[in-house]
């Protein structure tokens, strides 16, 4: 995680742009980053599509504790429904430094069906031996809407709960999640990781792996019929598979980078 702030709004602006062209948001979707000066406060833009944030300007400073926001030393409510899903996110992971909402179509398929989302591709193996699904229509209270959006702190809680094993979440003592990225029914997917640089590489992952995943069952289909099954990683591959993925923001990192500029209209005023 950066350590000063001027770093952090450098990365943080670029990684809304890289979200963008890999299709991870559009006019929704965002991504928030922990103060690293305090650890009690997160960044989150309620507002303005990623595309458009070309600094630092939007975001405002969020209390983990309470989600009110901080301006001028003053605080204020949130005007934002999702932003349950990053402080809860937060507040359940003092270790996580980022956290990515994005309305992915392709991991759709995988979060709306039976069919899970099986990592196919050695470098996403550390979305573990398949991806976790958010179904929020499991923790709505009476009278709540059923809107699918993490607007209220309980679906917050929950869905940050789905990040770890049920083991985990009694004893609530892993400062980290146990996967990176859970997939939200009818909604799209959460990412969460110590540096923003991994947050977007994890979600990336997530839509690449849905892309092969889906183009895998399309071709078992043909051939297997309803029988089509997507083979899983041995323990042993999956443990020497992590291994590699771990590290792949770092070569990755770049070339996403490199790809925004070559889209053009990329702006960064943080840097």
């Amino acid at each position: 995680m950066p350590s000063s702030l001027d770093q952090l709004w450098c990365t943080l602006v670029t990684a809304n742009h890289i979200l963008d062209c890999f299709s991870l948001v559009t006019g929704y979707g965002h991504i928030s980053a922990r103060n690293p000066l305090t650890n009690t406060t997160f960044f989150f833009d309620p507002v303005d599509p990623p595309s458009l944030i070309t600094s630092s300007a939007g975001y405002l400073e969020w209390n983990i504790s309470n989600v009110a926001y901080i301006v001028n030393g003053s605080v204020s409510l949130s005007p934002s429904s999702e932003i349950w899903i990053h402080q809860a996110i937060y507040k359940r992971y003092p270790s996580i430094n980022s956290v990515v909402h994005s309305h992915s179509r392709a991991v759709l398929p995988f979060a709306d069906t039976n069919i899970p989302l099986v990592p196919q591709f050695n470098l996403e193996a550390v979305l573990g031996q398949q991806v976790p699904v958010f179904d929020i229509a499991d923790y709505y209270a009476p009278n709540e809407s059923h809107s699918f959006l993490v607007n209220l702190p309980h679906l917050g809680a929950a869905l940050a709960d789905t990040f770890s094993t049920p083991e985990n979440n009694a004893t609530r003592r892993n400062n980290l999640p146990d996967y990176p990225v859970v997939l939200q029914r009818a909604h799209g997917l959460s990412a969460a990781a110590t540096s923003i640089e991994h947050a977007v590489w994890a979600a990336w992952s997530a839509q690449d792996a849905a892309n092969i995943a889906s183009n895998s069952l399309t071709v078992l289909g043909a051939y297997q019929g309803s029988a089509a099954r997507l083979t899983n990683f041995t323990e042993q591959e999956l443990r020497d598979s992590m291994a590699l993925g771990h590290s792949g923001e770092v070569k990755d990192w770049p070339w996403f980078v490199d790809q925004v500029r070559r889209k053009g209209g990329y702006s960064n005023d943080a840097c």
